[in-house]
Protein backbone atom coordinates (compact mmCIF):
# COMPACT_ATOMS: atom_id res chain seq x y z
CA UNK A 1 0.00 0.00 0.00
CA UNK A 2 1.25 3.04 -1.08
CA UNK A 3 1.25 5.67 2.06
CA UNK A 4 2.93 8.66 0.26
CA UNK A 5 -0.60 10.32 -0.21
CA UNK A 6 -1.67 10.11 3.16
CA UNK A 7 1.51 11.21 4.56
CA UNK A 8 1.36 13.94 2.25
CA UNK A 9 -2.24 15.24 4.13
CA UNK A 10 -0.17 15.02 7.64
CA UNK A 11 2.66 17.40 5.56
CA UNK A 12 -0.48 19.77 4.83
CA UNK A 13 -2.25 19.80 7.40
CA UNK A 14 0.78 20.21 9.95
CA UNK A 15 1.64 23.44 7.90
CA UNK A 16 -2.10 24.35 8.01
CA UNK A 17 -1.50 24.28 11.94
CA UNK A 18 1.54 26.00 11.33
CA UNK A 19 0.19 29.07 9.43
CA UNK A 20 -2.61 29.77 11.59
CA UNK A 21 0.19 29.58 14.83
CA UNK A 22 1.89 32.26 12.61
CA UNK A 23 -1.08 34.62 12.23
CA UNK A 24 -1.72 34.25 15.94
CA UNK A 25 1.99 35.17 16.52
CA UNK A 26 1.67 37.92 14.22
CA UNK A 27 -0.84 39.38 15.86
CA UNK A 28 0.52 39.18 19.06
CA UNK A 29 3.81 40.85 18.31
CA UNK A 30 1.49 44.01 17.44
CA UNK A 31 1.62 44.73 21.20
CA UNK A 32 -1.89 46.27 21.16
CA UNK A 33 -4.98 45.33 22.74
CA UNK A 34 -6.34 45.00 19.63
CA UNK A 35 -3.51 42.25 18.18
CA UNK A 36 -4.40 40.40 21.45
CA UNK A 37 -8.08 40.38 20.40
CA UNK A 38 -7.29 39.27 16.97
CA UNK A 39 -4.93 36.45 18.87
CA UNK A 40 -7.90 35.18 20.98
CA UNK A 41 -10.47 35.43 18.24
CA UNK A 42 -8.57 32.61 15.90
CA UNK A 43 -8.17 30.38 19.02
CA UNK A 44 -10.96 28.13 17.21
CA UNK A 45 -9.51 28.03 14.12
CA UNK A 46 -6.26 27.03 15.99
CA UNK A 47 -8.31 24.36 17.65
CA UNK A 48 -10.01 22.89 14.17
CA UNK A 49 -6.44 22.89 12.48
CA UNK A 50 -5.16 21.16 15.42
CA UNK A 51 -8.47 18.48 15.74
CA UNK A 52 -8.20 17.85 12.00
CA UNK A 53 -4.30 17.30 12.05
CA UNK A 54 -4.36 15.13 15.02
CA UNK A 55 -7.17 13.27 13.29
CA UNK A 56 -4.90 12.42 10.37
CA UNK A 57 -1.61 11.46 11.79
CA UNK A 58 -3.69 9.15 13.97
CA UNK A 59 -5.09 7.41 10.64
CA UNK A 60 -1.64 7.46 8.77
CA UNK A 61 0.36 5.90 12.32
CA UNK A 62 -3.12 3.28 11.87
CA UNK A 63 -2.19 2.69 8.36
CA UNK A 64 1.52 2.25 8.92
CA UNK A 65 1.69 0.15 11.30
CA UNK A 66 -1.50 -1.85 9.72
CA UNK A 67 0.95 -1.94 6.52
CA UNK A 68 3.81 -3.39 8.96
CA UNK A 69 2.06 -6.76 9.43
CA UNK A 70 2.95 -7.85 6.75
CA UNK A 71 3.21 -12.21 5.94
CA UNK A 72 6.86 -11.74 6.23
CA UNK A 73 8.03 -9.40 8.70
CA UNK A 74 12.00 -9.42 7.52
CA UNK A 75 10.93 -7.38 4.52
CA UNK A 76 10.28 -4.52 7.04
CA UNK A 77 13.80 -4.69 8.16
CA UNK A 78 16.02 -5.65 5.16
CA UNK A 79 16.40 -3.23 1.94
CA UNK A 80 16.32 -4.80 -0.94
CA UNK A 81 19.94 -4.63 -2.34
CA UNK A 82 20.50 -7.19 0.82
CA UNK A 83 18.66 -9.64 -0.32
CA UNK A 84 19.82 -9.07 -3.98
CA UNK A 85 23.42 -9.71 -2.16
CA UNK A 86 22.30 -12.59 -0.41
CA UNK A 87 20.75 -14.35 -3.83
CA UNK A 88 24.41 -13.40 -5.81
CA UNK A 89 26.33 -15.09 -2.63
CA UNK A 90 24.13 -17.96 -3.27
CA UNK A 91 25.88 -18.32 -6.69
CA UNK A 92 29.24 -18.24 -5.75
CA UNK A 93 31.19 -21.27 -6.00
CA UNK A 94 31.12 -23.83 -2.79
CA UNK A 95 34.49 -25.02 -3.27
CA UNK A 96 37.55 -22.74 -3.68
CA UNK A 97 41.47 -23.18 -4.13
CA UNK A 98 43.72 -21.53 -0.78
CA UNK A 99 45.65 -19.04 -3.41
CA UNK A 100 42.18 -17.82 -4.24
CA UNK A 101 40.45 -17.49 -0.96
CA UNK A 102 44.13 -15.96 0.38
CA UNK A 103 43.73 -13.53 -2.70
CA UNK A 104 40.24 -12.20 -0.99
CA UNK A 105 40.07 -9.69 1.53
CA UNK A 106 39.44 -10.64 4.98
CA UNK A 107 36.12 -9.19 4.59
CA UNK A 108 35.10 -11.34 1.57
CA UNK A 109 36.76 -14.17 3.43
CA UNK A 110 33.86 -14.24 6.29
CA UNK A 111 31.71 -13.85 3.71
CA UNK A 112 32.42 -16.97 2.15
CA UNK A 113 32.86 -18.92 4.60
CA UNK A 114 29.41 -18.06 6.43
CA UNK A 115 27.89 -18.15 3.27
CA UNK A 116 29.19 -22.07 3.84
CA UNK A 117 31.89 -22.37 0.83
CA UNK A 118 34.60 -24.39 1.76
CA UNK A 119 38.87 -24.25 0.99
CA UNK A 120 40.75 -26.84 -0.57
CA UNK A 121 45.13 -26.97 -0.73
Amino acid sequence: MDLKPYYDKVLSLQAKTQGVMAKIDDALKLGTAEGDEQALAMQGELEAALAEQEKAESFYNTLLKGSKTATNPVKNFLPVEQTEIEEEEDKSPKVMKLPEFQALTPKERLAYVNAGGKIED
